[in-house]
């Protein structure tokens, strides 16, 4: 239950009392000889009347408050793929969220060729393939809370482990389209991560802050890399018509199709 729900429950709960309260000191004060036996007694009750309702309202305030705060945080996620091709979610925000999928697509590059100082690099998309389910799915991440996963559990996907890496494996990538909704808002959201095939290698496909380790090649090389993930982005958006607003970003902007 949220802090907001909390509130609303205590202030109902107070504005109910009230005029038990209320009545219940009207009839004591009514009886024959009540004043003497619990006069006490009946004051208190009067002024817990009194004292319930202004109290029930500052409540409903307080909910509201607290409601309108959480409605305007945005969910603050954070994917990875690690070496050993896990995924992890961590929900670093204030608000739960719910209903995560995530669903895979298979991408096979083009060929590879080299540039002037002879790094390979891939030049394009030649295929695709979806998943005819999701690979996981979670019904609630709260607040504070990691969800893990191991992909290579998943029997449709294959990754190679150790070296060296054949060339079919190299132009092998996934995309993982994961699905969630604020808790609060009910707003669909989507975030497309891209991990290689390979096993015990940097993923060069993924932001290059969260790798998780030193990076470094041909800068053409590089340029191409970043432009075919902004071509599976962009395919992933209109395959699935995906509005712009609902790519995720983690400052709750929304994220133009294909970046």
């Amino acid at each position: 239950m949220s802090g907001g729900m909390l509130y609303v429950v205590w202030a109902l709960l107070f504005s109910a009392l009230s005029p038990l309260a209320s009545d219940l000191a009207r009839r004591l004060h009514e009886r024959e000889g009540a004043a003497r036996r619990g006069g006490w007694f009946v004051s208190g009750l009067v002024f817990s009347a009194a004292l319930l309702s202004p109290l029930s309202l500052y409540l409903l305030w307080c909910g509201q408050q607290v409601f309108s705060q959480e409605a305007s945080s945005a969910p603050v996620l954070e994917f990875a793929v690690d070496r050993k091709s896990n995924l992890s979610i961590v929900n670093s925000g204030k608000v739960d969220v719910e209903d995560v999928v995530v669903f895979v697509t298979r991408y096979t590059l083009a060929p590879a060729e080299a540039d002037a100082r002879g790094h390979w690099g891939p030049v394009g998309i030649d295929d695709f393939s979806t998943m005819s389910r999701p690979v996981t799915d979670t019904k609630l991440l709260k607040s504070g809370r990691r969800y893990d996963f191991p992909l290579a559990s998943f029997s449709l996907l294959v990754f190679h482990k150790g070296l060296p890496i054949p060339i079919e494996v190299m132009r092998s990538v996934y995309c993982l389209r994961i699905v969630f909704r604020s808790a609060i808002t009910k707003q669909k959201q989507v975030y497309y991560l891209v991990t290689p095939a390979a096993r015990d290698m940097p993923n060069a496909w993924d932001a290059y802050a969260s790798s998780g380790a030193a990076t470094g090649g041909g800068y053409e090389t590089s340029l191409k890399i970043l432009e075919i993930r902004k071509l599976i982005r962009s395919h992933q958006s209109d395959l699935y018509d995906d509005s712009p607003t609902e790519l995720y970003r983690s400052d709750g902007t929304p994220r133009p199709a294909g970046t």
